[in-house]
């Protein structure tokens, strides 16, 4: 998907690419989607593309990755800034070939990471779109891990995914929630002629291309955007930095850590901390691995219930390489940066907890700076 270079804002290139879809997305009569990808990214994001040779057009950047193994043929790709943290990815790529390309780099580039919905945010999306964009879904995937807080009717104890097609999802997706407590994390959508899907990590894409679609998907986004802005804004500032302070005619130097805090709203048990650190044995617990953690390892675990409940463990991020301590007790967990720590780690953490431990949960500062 390459555009005349203009000086486009997002409006304009949205009009541009709906005006001339039959060139942008219909090459060789293969109709495709465009996606709209939205990462967390640092200060300084642009940097983060520099190795691809961004090209300016006004409000976003052009660029493309060329393929490994065949150099003939190159991913494309133009980013903004939506707002401060948060950048916006639209491409025309197939979801495999994004994923062989710049997903791959976002996932072990440190600083940057895909957005994630909440559970509760996610399933207030699917409400707007269902009565006031008057929507049906024909297509959903929900999951559910063993552990989840979400009610089940039937065999809470077991690990499941679902793959729903059916003129009746509106109502399916509701039942399956009831009867199975499982939360959806990809919807598909009809809004009269339109298709529109929309998945839980932060991708929509849209088939037909409308310009009345491409608004609505923005001005999802703008619903969304003031708690997405406060989860960047919480975990960017679990940290540890150097400060120079002075005692008398003596300076010292002490290093400040802000810490985060995860409260729950159900009391933790040994159970479901031993499922969190990976010590449990899933026999009796459901025969699915797909809701594995595989992107966290836990290691120096403790976990003490001989009085009230209290456990600690080292963290370490396997896909970004970082690592940060854990703590606490039934009601809340303390994540300490300790190496390499960026924002993204605890985001995706918290994420981790929210779908296997709490769906409710909130990512906040520490009330007390620890001094070491």
């Amino acid at each position: 998907m390459k555009l005349p270079q203009a000086d486009y804002t997002i409006d304009s290139f949205l009009e541009e690419i709906s005006t001339n879809s039959e060139i942008y997305f219909e090459p060789k009569g293969q109709r495709k989607w465009l996606k709209i990808y939205l990462l967390y990214a640092q200060e300084n994001w642009l940097g983060f593309f520099e190795k691809f040779s961004p090209e300016k057009n006004g409000e976003l950047y052009f660029f493309s990755i060329p393929n490994p193994k065949n150099g003939s043929y190159s991913t494309e790709y133009y980013v903004t800034e939506f707002t401060k943290g948060l950048l916006m990815v639209f491409t025309a790529e197939k979801q495999d070939d994004y994923a062989k390309a710049l997903e791959d780099y976002v996932n072990h580039k440190p600083g940057l990471t895909h957005m994630w919905i909440k559970p509760k945010t996610f399933k207030d999306i699917k409400n707007h779109i269902l009565e006031d964009q008057k929507g049906y879904i024909n297509y959903f995937t929900a999951k559910r891990n063993w552990s989840s807080d979400i009610p089940s009717q039937f065999r809470g104890n077991y690990n499941r995914t679902i793959h729903y097609c059916g003129e009746d999802a509106n109502d399916t997706i509701r039942e399956m929630e009831k009867f199975y407590g499982v939360i959806p994390t990809i919807i598909d959508f009809h809004i009269g002629k339109d298709t529109m899907r929309i998945t839980n990590d932060g991708l929509f894409a849209v088939r037909s291309f409308n310009l009345d679609v491409f608004r609505m998907v923005i001005e999802i986004i703008n619903n969304i955007i003031f708690e997405q802005k406060r989860m960047y804004t919480i975990s960017t500032k679990i940290d540890s930095h150097l400060e120079k302070i002075q005692f008398g005619n003596k300076k010292h130097t002490i290093r400040q850590v802000e810490s985060g805090r995860i409260h729950f709203s159900r009391n933790l048990t040994t159970l479901l901390l031993k499922k969190l650190f990976r010590e449990t044995s899933e026999m009796d617990l459901g025969k699915s691995s797909e809701w594995e953690n595989d992107e966290f390892a836990f290691i120096d675990t403790d976990i003490d219930d001989r009085r009230e409940l209290s456990y600690s463990a080292t963290v370490i991020d396997k896909i970004k390489g970082t690592v940060f301590g854990l703590s606490g007790n039934n009601t809340e967990m303390i994540l300490v940066p300790m190496h390499r720590t960026t924002f993204e780690s605890f985001i995706r953490f918290n994420k981790l907890v929210a779908e296997s431990l709490d769906s409710t949960t909130n990512l906040d500062l520490s009330s007390d700076p620890i001094v070491v």
